[in-house]
C-alpha cells in the first residue's frame, strides 16, 4: 500500500512539473529530469560556429552570461531583439527559445527552438532534449520520445536525454521495462551513482516478472 501511494505521488508531482531543487523525494524523478535544464545551457558560437550565418552577429559573452546566471526575462528581450534584427540566426533563436522554456513560454519556445532546428545541419543533444521535454509538458509524449532519442543518437553518453527518455517511457507510457535499461544507463555514465535512480530501478524490478528482468 505504502509503495502504491509513493508511486501515485510520485506521478502527480511529475505531471505538474516540479522544478524546485528542494522538493521532497515523492519528486525526485521531475528533480532529476531537469539535470542540466534547471539552469539553461546556453548555445555557445563555439559550439556550431557554421550554424551562423557569416552576415549576422553571434550570441555575445553579456547575453550568454544573462542565461547562466538565470535572467532569462532580460535575456529574452535581448535575444528577441537581436532575432528581429538578425533573422535566421540559428544560434540567437536557440538560445530565445532555451530562456522562453525557463520562464514557461512554452508555445513560444518550441516556436523557436524549432526554427533554430532547422536552421543546424548537425544540432546539439542539448537543442534535441529541451525540445523532447517541451512536448513531454504538452503532453505530446511520442515527439517527446522522437526527440529524447534523437539527442542520444548524437551523443550516446548524454546523460540527461538519458535518464529523461527513462521517466517518460515508465511514467508517462507506462513502460517501465522499457525504462530500465536507461535507467541502468545512466548509473553506469554517472560518476557517483544517484541513489534515487537507484531506487526506481530496484522499484521495477521488484513489479516485474523475473522472466522480464535483466541482469
Amino acid at each position: 500500500m505504502n509503495q502504491q501511494r509513493q508511486r501515485l505521488t510520485r506521478s502527480l508531482l511529475i505531471a505538474l512539473g516540479c522544478l524546485l531543487s528542494a522538493c521532497a523525494q515523492q519528486a525526485s524523478k521531475p528533480k532529476v529530469q531537469q539535470v542540466g535544464a534547471a539552469t539553461a545551457t546556453p548555445l555557445p558560437a563555439s559550439t556550431h560556429k557554421e550554424q551562423a550565418p557569416a552576415s549576422g552577429p553571434t550570441p555575445t559573452a553579456a547575453l550568454l552570461d544573462l542565461m547562466r546566471q538565470g535572467k532569462y526575462k532580460i535575456a529574452v528581450q535581448a535575444f528577441r531583439q537581436t532575432a528581429i534584427k538578425h533573422p535566421g540566426n540559428a544560434l540567437v533563436l536557440a538560445n530565445l527559445g532555451l530562456a522562453q522554456a525557463r520562464l514557461g513560454q512554452y508555445e513560444q519556445a518550441s516556436k523557436h527552438l524549432q526554427q533554430a532546428l532547422a536552421l543546424m545541419t548537425a544540432p546539439p543533444p542539448t537543442l534535441l532534449n529541451e525540445l523532447g521535454r517541451l512536448y513531454r509538458q504538452s503532453g505530446a509524449f511520442s515527439q517527446a520520445e522522437e526527440y529524447y532519442r534523437k539527442a542520444i543518437a548524437v551523443n550516446p553518453t548524454y546523460t540527461p536525454a538519458i535518464v529523461n527518455l527513462g521517466i517518460l517511457l515508465e511514467v508517462y507510457r507506462r513502460q517501465p521495462e522499457k525504462a530500465l535499461p536507461f535507467y541502468r544507463r545512466y548509473q553506469q555514465l554517472t560518476d557517483k551513482q544517484d541513489k534515487k535512480v537507484a531506487l526506481w530501478i530496484l522499484d521495477i524490478e521488484q513489479r516485474l516478472p523475473k522472466t522480464g528482468r535483466q541482469p
